[in-house]
């Protein structure tokens, strides 16, 4: 056993330390730890939310700066650990990116994405993808990211509206949509 954890100072849910203690400056990049290292997370759900709502302000804002450090520097700091804050169950739609949307970098959200926002059918892995981010990486928040002109969820009123069918695997994303 280690001296920290003999000190009750041992690693938590995805090797953060339990004793840290983490600050959030909304609208400003998070903070490093006392000691120069890795950048400070959101502890509390609700600290988590606040930093989505303060990133996508930035992004509506101003749409063009970021006030997220992106260095080299940084993308080292999680090359060999990732600590979410949040897991993130976007759309596949490659016009909602949530590291854009919510102003974040890699490393600071853990984002399963499936067309029309879906967890079932269970043998696709979402939900367990989303349970990892919380059970074993540590995030704090699971959030759903809808958005307008969805084309799976357009796609599921058409089949209803006109029995459309669609190839393959598209269909169990259509069917599971439906009933909604």
């Amino acid at each position: 056993m280690s001296e920290d954890e003999k000190e009750g100072k041992g690693s938590g849910p995805g090797g953060r330390r339990k004793d840290e203690s983490f600050k959030l400056w909304s609208g400003l990049p998070r903070s490093r730890d006392p000691e120069g290292g890795r950048l400070k997370r959101p502890l509390s759900w609700q600290d988590a939310l606040a930093e989505l709502i303060d990133g996508n302000k930035r992004f509506i804002g101003t749409m063009k700066e970021s006030t997220v450090e992106r260095t080299p520097e940084r993308r080292m700091e999680v090359a060999d650990e990732q600590t979410p804050f949040a897991v993130i169950l976007s759309c596949a739609d490659s016009r909602v990116s949530p590291e854009i949307v919510f102003d974040q970098w890699i490393g600071d959200l853990f984002v399963v994405r499936i067309a029309g926002n879906i967890v079932n059918p269970p043998h696709y892995g979402i939900l367990g993808s989303i349970e990892y981010g919380v059970s074993t990486l540590g995030a704090n928040l699971v959030m759903v990211l809808g958005h307008s002109r969805c084309g799976a969820v357009t796609a599921a009123v058409q089949a209803v509206e006109t029995n459309m069918e669609f190839p393959g695997s598209i269909a169990s994303i259509i069917d599971t949509i439906t009933p909604a």
